[in-house]
């Protein structure tokens, strides 16, 4: 991937990601509010496996959504590359968002109330990956070191 050569301040980034965080918010709001929509014309069934299938399937992207931004935010340190710590915190909201979206499938599928949980499970996800001050702070710090210390050994 070719790094462009504006960089972005860990601020502005943060700014970023506070943007994208809550248009994800918000879409999942939006989500939610069209269940109200297309209740009106579901009868629930009896396919309750299906429902279950896709609230584990979302269930293990909540979860998945920890792991893919801890071991991105790891390489983001180690390569000293913020780049891929705000990849690693769209993902972790992609992947939640993901959580809710099944659960809205589910719910249009079979009618099955209990499928919207996963709503809630999408909700606490993004809320726990809220892009707090400083996330990327030491990997921006770390990348304008070795900068600064590259321009020290030239000169």
């Amino acid at each position: 991937m070719n790094e462009s050569p504006f960089r972005a301040t860990p601020e502005a980034r943060r700014r970023g990601l506070l943007l994208i965080w809550g248009a994800q918010l918000m879409s999942l709001a939006l989500l939610f509010g069209l269940t109200y929509v297309v209740r009106r014309g579901l009868t629930p069934s009896d396919n309750h496996t299906l429902a279950w299938m896709l609230g584990a399937v979302g269930f293990m992207t909540f979860v998945a959504s920890f792991l893919v931004k801890r071991k991105l935010l790891a390489q983001a340190a180690d390569k000293r590359r913020a780049d891929l710590g705000t990849t690693a915190y769209v993902l972790a909201f992609a992947m939640c968002e993901l959580t809710g979206i099944l659960g809205f499938v589910a719910y249009v599928i079979t009618g099955l109330s209990y499928a919207l949980h996963s709503f809630i499970i999408a909700v606490v996800g993004l809320l726990l990956h809220f892009p707090v001050r400083g996330a990327l702070d030491g990997i921006e710090a770390d990348n304008n070191n070795a900068g600064a210390k590259f321009n020290q050994t030239t000169l």
